[in-house]
């Protein structure tokens, strides 16, 4: 059935109804207005279609112009079996410019929806959208979308969706411009099921580079967290930011993050993290800089089961190169130890350290470190460690440099070493080391052992000018093999030195030794050698050498044995000059085979000598022998031969 109704005198022939085509979609239905009739003739145009059967619909078609520009159409269509649908379009145009346009489209089975699309412009720039989209199954979900433009630049934008099963959620987003840079957004989602989620995202924009931002997430169940996210900007370089995140379930945790720019290159930043179950810790992480190159840090990090623990870190900065460093470490628990390491810059150059380290449980230990620096190379370190328990020892280490300007020259420096052990071995250390001037310098280390080898040492070493230096080196044990040693090195000019080295053995073949060497000019020396045996073959060593001048030196060798097989020896040389010299040898036993010798020789000049040989027996085959010879000049001799024997 096909009805056509005329208006004007002015009829329109409707085409043939095969020729009827199904409504366009929404995305091709064109909004702007129709051309303008070239004649003013109102006119109203009716056009409908009706089919009954396969594929049952219905379509109207009007069109309506009532002055120049001015018309509206309606078009219409109806399906009612096989996917079911309606479709409305509606256009208008009031005046020049001014335009309406509304779209619907149903669909009541297989999968039902119904979109609304609305177009309304009011001036030239000005207008509005609405579209709307419904689907009741199959993933219920609903659509809104507006738009408004009041001004040149000003518009506003709204787009909801909404989805009600099978993991529902809600969506709404908003922009809103007023002018020229000027805007606002808000984005909102909502998830209902299946890991339920809220978000929310805002942007504001005041003015130029003015803009302000939030944007928050929320998740309920199966690990529900919370995020808000700000961003402020206030004028050309100013800004805050927020971040925060919120976790209550599976491993609560919480976290704050700040940062604020005030001027150029100031700011500040905080950052905060929160966990409350399985293994709850705490960080907060401040930042501040003020001006150029100032700035202040602070970094804190808690942690309360499954080894507790906490740390402090601060950083400050006052001017170019002025800075402070606080470092503080703390655990509670499964080794209990708390660390303090600080640094502070009041100048180029000048510094000041000290870390701290304590440790309460298995193996208590305690740390102190401490580094002073007052001007370029001035410095002082002082370094403390102590253990309580298992090996308990302490130790401590000091170095003093007080640089040139101060006190003495350039190079002077002080060190301190101590190091104390009160069980399993007690031990007790001690190292001085000083230095005057350039060159100048006293050493002192000291060693005690009090349990299992009991000893003690002591070394010194002292240097007075170039070239110039003592030594002192003194051990001594008290038990388990007593002895005692002392090392003496004196350097009094370039070649001139003395030494003095003594062993002293109490018991378990007690003995004593003193060596003793002197030079007191190029060439020049003096030694001295004494061996002590007090117990278990007691014996007597002395052993001197002399030189005087180049060539000229004297030798004594003694040796004495108190106790089985006693003996005892003298041997004397003597160089006066070139060739001249003396030997003096001298062997006495008084038990089991007695004997008792005497060797003499004499060079007086070139060629001239005298020796005498003496060797007496007492007992067993007593005997005496005497041999003697003399030269007076080249080739004048005498020769005296004598043999005894009295069994």
């Amino acid at each position: 059935i096909a009805v056509a109704a005329v208006a004007d005198s002015w009829v329109t022939q409707p085409p043939p109804s095969d020729s009827v085509a199904p409504p366009a979609e929404p995305d091709s239905v064109v909004t702007q207005a129709p051309e303008k009739l070239e004649s003013p003739t109102r006119k109203f145009n009716v056009f409908i279609t009706l089919s009954l059967q396969q594929g049952w619909w219905f379509n109207v078609f009007i069109t309506l112009s009532l002055q120049q520009g001015w018309w509206f159409n309606v078009f219409i269509t109806l399906s009612l079996h096989q996917g079911w649908w309606f479709n409305v379009f509606i256009t208008m145009s009031l005046q020049q410019g001014w335009w309406f346009n509304a779209f619907i489209t149903l669909s009541l089975q297989q999968g039902w929806w119904f979109n609304v699309f609305i177009t309304l412009s009011l001036h030239q720039g000005w207008w509005f959208n609405v579209f709307i989209t419904l689907s009741l199954h199959q993933g219920w979900w609903f659509n809104v979308f507006i738009t408004l433009s009041l001004q040149q630049g000003w518009w506003f934008n709204v787009f909801i969706t909404l989805s009600l099963p099978q993991g529902w959620w809600f969506n709404v987003f908003i922009t809103l411009s007023l002018q020229q840079g000027w805007w606002f957004n808000v984005f909102i989602t909502l998830s209902l099921q299946q890991g339920w989620w809220f978000n929310v995202f805002i942007t504001l924009s005041l003015q130029q580079g003015f803009w302000f931002n939030v944007f928050i997430t929320l998740s309920l169940p199966q690990g529900w967290w919370f995020n808000v996210f700000i961003t402020l900007s206030l004028q050309q370089g100013l800004w805050f930011n927020v971040f925060i995140t919120l976790s209550l379930q599976q491993g609560w945790w919480f976290i704050v993050f700040i940062t604020l720019s005030l001027q150029q290159g100031w700011w500040f930043n905080v950052f905060i993290t929160l966990s409350l179950q399985q293994g709850w810790w705490f960080n907060v992480f401040i930042t501040l800089s003020l001006q150029q190159g100032w700035w202040f840090n602070v970094f804190i990090t808690l942690s309360l089961q499954q080894g507790w623990w906490f740390n402090v870190f601060i950083t400050l900065s006052l001017q170019q190169g002025w800075w402070f460093n606080v470092f503080i470490t703390l655990s509670l628990q499964q080794g209990w130890w708390f660390n303090v390491f600080i640094t502070l810059s009041l100048q180029q150059g000048w510094w000041f350290n000290v870390f701290i380290t304590l440790s309460l449980q298995q193996g208590w230990w305690f740390n102190v470190f401490i580094t002073l620096s007052l001007q370029q190379g001035w410095w002082f370190n002082v370094f403390i460690t102590l253990s309580l328990q298992q090996g308990w020892w302490f130790n401590v280490f000091i170095t003093l440099s007080l640089q040139q300007g101060w006190w003495f020259n350039q190079g002077w420096w002080f060190n301190v070493f101590i190091t104390l052990s009160l069980q399993q071995g007690w031990w007790f250390n001690v190292f001085i080391a000083l230095s005057l001037q350039q060159g100048w310098l006293f050493n002192v280390f000291i060693t005690l052992s009090l349990q299992q080898g009991w000893w003690f040492n002591v070394f010194i070493t002292l240097s007075l000018q170039q070239g110039w230096w003592f030594n002192v080196f003194i051990t001594l044990s008290p038990q388990q093999g007593w002895w005692f040693n002392v090392f003496i090195t004196l350097s009094l000019q370039q070649g001139w030195w003395f030494n003095v080295f003594i062993t002293m053995s109490l018991q378990q073949g007690w003995w004593f030794n003193v060596f003793i060497t002197m030079s007191l000019q190029q060439g020049w020396w003096f030694n001295v050698f004494i061996t002590l045996s007090l117990q278990k073959g007691w014996w007597f060593n002395v052993f001197i050498t002399l030189s005087l001048q180049q060539g000229w030196w004297f030798n004594v060798f003694i040796t004495l044995s108190l106790q089985q097989s006693w003996w005892f020896n003298v041997f004397i040389t003597l160089s006066l000059q070139q060739d001249w010299w003396f030997n003096v040898f001298i062997t006495l036993s008084l038990q089991q085979g007695w004997w008792f010798n005497v060797f003499i020789t004499l060079s007086l000049q070139q060629g001239w000598w005298f020796n005498v040989f003496i060797t007496l027996s007492l007992q067993q085959g007593w005997w005496f022998n005497v041999f003697i010879t003399l030269s007076l000049q080249q080739g004048w001799w005498f020769n005296v031969f004598i043999t005894l024997s009295l069994h």
